[in-house]
């Protein structure tokens, strides 16, 4: 079975995380630090008025590597998240970035390498409002990895994604997304 973090609950990191958790909670892990934690856990965090308690893991807790780590923080916010990031990337584990732009990609394949990273562009609709999270659609994730690496894995990601009611499309031209 796939194992997936998220980095990032935002309202694109918690539209897409609460999908996953719904399709098999399991799974899904939220990498945070342990101020994070202790607040969502008290305050919990709502996406379209459903109450997820995921699991939130701090580096220090960490014993195995995701299959894929998804990072969905702010742009400004995400050399600050590379340092959360890196207790949790294993030998066969792969970073999506789900800011859109391509200094993302760039600055995690600084810290990581470009056989770690998997360029995405996310299309949607939500909006944050504090701890809670509304949106009419779930959009679309299209993904690739820049010099078209990884496609077994990437197939299995995007059933996984099927299964999880997120709509994707692998592509062997993201620099063109």
């Amino acid at each position: 079975m796939i194992s997936i973090y998220f980095l990032g609950l935002g309202a694109l990191g918690s539209k897409y995380a609460a999908s996953f958790y719904d399709y098999n909670s399991e799974n899904v892990k939220i990498i945070v630090n342990q101020d994070r934690k202790e607040k969502y856990e008290a305050e919990g965090v709502f996406v379209n008025e459903k109450r997820y308690d995921f699991d939130y893991i701090t580096g220090i807790e960490n014993e195995i590597y995701p299959d894929f780590i998804f990072v969905a923080v702010k742009s400004n916010q995400l050399k600050e998240a590379i340092v959360d990031l890196i207790p949790f990337v294993g030998e066969n584990t792969l970073i999506i970035s789900l800011l859109n732009g391509i200094s993302s990609e760039r600055i995690l394949a600084d810290t990581f390498g470009w056989d770690k990273v998997i360029n995405a562009v996310a299309y949607m609709d939500a909006v944050k409002v504090e701890n809670r999270v509304t949106y009419g659609s779930i959009g679309k994730i299209i993904f690739g990895h820049i010099e078209n690496k990884f496609q077994e894995r990437l197939h299995s990601l995007s059933e996984y994604m099927n299964g999880a009611n997120i709509p994707n499309t692998i592509t062997d031209e993201i620099q063109d997304a």
